[in-house]
């Protein structure tokens, strides 16, 4: 994506925290599908970007946010879902949201210069 895009990439992987390495999963089974899951963080990003665009000006930066999409409609589920079950997930990303640093996602945003000014330097 890095590569081919004109102005600006986004991504949005796992990312390679304490959360992600115990909680999460190192293969993804859909169907017949296997994938592996690879943990990204920010030093990882800036390293792939710049291997892609060599000494082409950019700006990236890796975000890191919360998404237990899963364990939290099971978490509603234990409450009988409806409005209390509602309630406990929005406790628990009220909890989630006060710590980003550690969460198990990662949006990755690269944006490169445009060619022609890269070229002038």
């Amino acid at each position: 994506m890095v590569r081919v895009c004109r102005h600006v990439a986004i991504v949005i992987e796992p990312h390679t925290g304490l959360v992600g390495r115990v909680l999460g999963r190192e293969w993804e089974y859909e169907g017949d599908a296997v994938n592996y899951v690879i943990r990204w963080n920010h030093n990882m990003l800036e390293q792939a970007t710049r291997s892609y665009i060599l000494r082409r000006p950019c700006y990236v930066k890796g975000i890191r946010f919360w998404d237990h999409n899963v364990a939290l409609r099971k978490l509603a589920s234990l409450f009988g879902g409806g409005q209390i079950g509602l309630l406990a997930v929005k406790a628990a990303y009220g909890i989630l949201v006060a710590v980003p640093v550690l969460g198990n996602m990662m949006v990755g945003v690269v944006v490169k210069q445009p060619e022609s000014q890269s070229r002038s330097r």
